[in-house]
């Protein structure tokens, strides 16, 4: 779509103030925060339900040809972060041998080249869980929960005992799985800034669960009656 087209399009469904707003944020100044979870890879993890459609197991450089059916565009991000020596596991389809799931695993301090340009603090009994794709037509499946299982068994059979991962705080869907997957807020939010091409990073820390919409109702009457 031409910038022509997307304006008109703007126009039409937000008005002037909606062009307006991502003129602003196009050019001008635009934010986004992202929050710092974690999860103690030693606390019980809720079945879920395996399918036959795919099998799970660790990703490697060999295995980059089976990204060019649904995560072609990252295959040379994939390459620089087996570079780093830095860790995948994936879900590939069982006819097409395709990968149709991913997750990225740092189990020491992480520098982001390719999106935040940030680094982010990993502490040795820690592994971060940095990236994470799920084909379009698998979204609604399990998939994304069976690579995170088996990911974090071998975490922890190598001694690791703490998850951490970061989720856009407008990120909705994102944010109900984790929680679902009783992850736990940290306390920590990092902003990362962009005014007229410059780009910067500032943190920042808060009290209590910003984040309790997301969690589950019997999940908040359980920790009630706990501290009751």
């Amino acid at each position: 779509m031409n910038p022509a087209t997307k304006i008109s399009t703007i126009l039409k469904n937000e008005g002037l103030r909606g062009v307006a707003v991502k003129v602003f944020q196009k050019v001008i100044y635009r934010r986004q925060t992202i929050t710092l979870l974690k999860r103690d890879l030693h606390k019980p993890v809720r079945k879920f339900k395996t399918s036959k459609r795919w099998q799970v197991r660790e990703f490697t450089e060999n295995d980059l040809q089976f990204c060019r059916g649904h995560f072609s565009r990252y295959i040379n991000d994939y390459r620089d972060l087996f570079a780093e020596k830095f860790k995948a596991f994936a879900a590939f389809e069982h006819e097409s041998q395709e990968v149709i799931a991913i997750a990225w695993y740092a189990p020491r301090d992480f520098y982001d080249q390719h999106y935040h340009h940030y680094t982010f603090r990993v502490e040795p009994h820690q592994v971060f869980q940095f990236a994470g794709e799920v084909a379009p037509e698998y979204r609604n499946t399990q998939v994304s929960v069976n690579v995170m299982q088996g990911a974090w068994d071998y975490w922890k059979e190598h001694g690791k005992q703490e998850v951490l991962c970061t989720v856009n705080t407008t990120n909705v869907p994102s944010l109900r799985l984790v929680f679902h997957l009783e992850w736990e807020e940290t306390g920590q939010l990092i902003h990362f800034h962009r005014s007229f091409g410059i780009y910067w990073q500032s943190e920042a820390s808060y009290q209590g669960e910003r984040f309790d919409q997301f969690k589950k109702k019997h999940r908040r009457r359980e920790e009630s009656q706990n501290a009751a």
